[in-house]
């Protein structure tokens, strides 16, 4: 049975239309008016569209009674008089006329024994939305916050997954759009989400991270739902429902350590040591291989006046890279991670190399490497093959020197010991064709001049393979695919950027009394600060109000010396006590964004001046 509601509606002029394509989109028209709905079926969609036609709740009242007074039953006819016989006057006071039996249904008259169905009750239309009400003042404090918060993350963000930067993306303008709306979009606070929305369509356009459906122009909080979590985006009905199921679905990417990924969401952690010995020059050629398929040339995401000034096209290379030398690529660039001098660079040419995939067949075989969750066998320079190509190297290095026949003993054991070192790069069947000259002074060697007995071994085996007798001539050398020695002790590994940063902020940092506000307890997180910056203490507290006013108490008795808050996790109310907490004391109060060991670092370094925010 169709909907008293909808039969209200096309009764006075509106026409009522649904299209289905993979969700259900409602079409309210009538002279001039368009109102659209959205949802999971063809009742929520049409609710929906109710919804924005009807905003107030005085206009849905109206049209509830309106609709329950046109569904209203009519009253049944009054049955028809019997006609009886002569009655029979002396029990006219002892019997009473039969009641009037209803009238048959048509079910009844076609044989049909069960009941009609009553309809079913009109689904109530949702209640009314709670509009959030800001003073314009207030809204362009707020504006001041999320520009600035800005500003002190996307450098870093620069070097997270796609998929946190697009949740990291879309809760940064699902706040703009809520401030706006709550002042009912006056003229100043919406030219400024506007250019917060071109500011992070920039970001959108380097970093690539797929399409973040809240920097549409012309889109709503049901249609960001594809960018959250299912659960918590079920019903999006404000920018700030937005905003907060971007910031719990990221929080849940932040806590899923499934793969063990690191702080930025990437699962190769374990492979980028050893570091790559050239960074510079390796991303510089990548940069110029990525810059000679594509333009306009790799920048940081505020060069640029406008958004389109960003956005990439395929030109013609003078010598266009083979599929193989793509995977290298995207392999080499996965591994400058552990190195990294310039964040903003790096995440505009992994966001390049993204598009490439995407639009250029040739580079297409990369598209596993540049997935997050994809781990190299081993590390990334055993991938790479470099420690087989340098074995390589030195055997041809070795083999150019071999000593004439006039050698002394010392010269000649010296240049054997190093053919050893090479193991099974240089068998002693593969060795033994290249001296021959120095047979007999070989075999004559006594084993006992060579210190380790995996030396004499390999002396032994040589001294076999010469007196067997081989071709004259150098038979090709074959390298063994298995892992091989390496030639010398590995060096000691250079401290990290992290350590190097930390070094430089410890005289600022030892010895403070530091409160961490977070949304958990992370004990591993504060030991590491301990760790690189020697505080005095940590002294976390999980963001509810209640706990946050009493530590908000002890900063402004002195119980503090230093406040970090991962903003990320924070509500605005909570983010701003703290801060005027910590303002009427003078104690310095970091925003360390969502609150990992090396955002700490950053932030506190960019707070301190003690580097820029794309030093390494």
């Amino acid at each position: 049975m169709q909907d008293a509601r909808r039969s209200w509606l096309e009764a006075i002029g509106y026409r009522v239309t649904f299209r289905h394509a993979g969700w259900v989109e409602c079409l309210l028209t009538c002279d001039g008016e368009r109102w659209f709905g959205t949802g999971h079926d063809d009742a929520e969609a049409f609710a929906h569209a109710l919804q924005q036609a009807m905003p107030s709740a005085a206009a849905r009242r109206a049209f509830e009674v309106a609709c329950a007074e046109t569904s209203d039953p009519p009253a049944p006819a009054a049955a028809p008089t019997p006609i009886l016989a002569e009655p029979d006057t002396t029990a006219a006071l002892e019997i009473e006329p039969p009641a009037a039996a209803p009238a048959p249904s048509v079910a009844v008259l076609a044989g049909d024994s069960t009941s009609p169905v009553p309809p079913a009750p009109p689904a109530p239309l949702p209640p009314p939305i709670e509009r959030e009400v800001m003073t314009v003042a207030a809204a362009h404090a707020e504006l001041d916050e999320l520009q600035q918060a800005i500003r002190d993350t996307y450098v870093e963000a620069s070097l997270l997954t796609p998929a946190r930067q697009r949740l990291l993306l879309t809760q940064w303008m699902a706040r703009g759009r809520a401030i706006d709306e709550a002042v009912l979009h006056e003229g100043s606070v919406t030219c400024r989400v506007y250019q917060l929305s071109q500011d992070l369509g920039k970001l959108a356009k380097v970093w690539w991270p797929g399409a973040v459906q809240v920097l549409a122009l012309r889109t709503s909080p049901w249609g960001c739902a594809r960018d959250c979590d299912a659960d918590v985006a079920a019903n999006l009905r404000t920018w700030r429902d937005v905003e907060e199921a971007a910031s719990i679905s990221l929080d849940r990417l932040e806590a899923d350590d499934d793969a063990a990924p690191d702080d930025f969401g990437w699962c190769d952690r374990a492979a980028l040591q050893p570091r790559t010995p050239d960074p510079g020059e390796t991303f510089a050629s990548i940069c110029a291989a990525l810059e000679a398929h594509s333009h306009p040339p790799l920048m940081r995401p505020h060069s640029a006046v406008h958004a389109d000034d960003l956005r990439p096209t395929l030109v013609e290379p003078p010598t266009p890279l083979q599929p193989g030398q793509w995977e290298e690529l995207a392999a080499r660039l996965r591994w400058l991670r552990c190195c990294i001098v310039d964040p903003e660079l790096w995440g505009a040419a992994m966001g390049r190399f993204r598009w490439l995939v995407q639009v250029y067949p040739p580079a297409k075989s990369a598209a596993p490497l540049l997935d997050a969750t994809f781990r190299p066998f081993g590390t990334w320079r055993l991938h790479l093959g470099l420690d087989q190509r340098e074995l390589e190297h030195r055997r041809d290095q070795v083999l150019v020197r071999v000593p004439p026949a006039t050698a002394n003993d010392d010269e000649l054991r010296t240049w054997l010991l190093e053919t050893f070192e090479l193991g099974t790069a240089l068998t002693s069947e593969q060795l033994a064709p290249h001296v021959q000259h120095l047979r007999a002074r070989i075999v004559a060697l006594p084993d006992d001049t060579l210190s380790e007995r995996k030396q004499r071994r390999r002396l032994r085996h040589l001294k076999d393979a010469l007196r067997q007798g081989v071709p004259a001539a150098p038979s090709p050398i074959a390298v063994a695919t298995q892992k091989l020695p390496t030639a010398a002790p590995p060096e000691p590994t250079p401290p990290t950027a992290d350590e190097q940063r930390a070094a430089r902020l410890r005289p600022f940092t030892v010895g403070k009394r530091v409160l961490f506000v977070s949304n958990r307890h992370d004990p591993d997180r504060n030991q590491r600060l301990l760790d690189l910056l020697g505080f005095a203490s940590i002294d976390s507290c999980v963001a509810e109000p209640s706990r946050v006013d009493a530590k908000a108490g002890s900063v402004r008795n002195g119980s503090y010396q230093l406040v970090l808050a991962a903003t990320g996790f924070l509500p605005h109310k909570v983010d701003n006590s703290l801060k005027e907490a910590c303002r009427a004391c003078d104690v310095p109060y970091v925003r360390v964004n969502r609150g990992r060991p090396q955002q700490c670092l950053l932030h506190l370094a960019r707070e301190l001046g003690i580097d820029s925010p794309t030093q390494a």
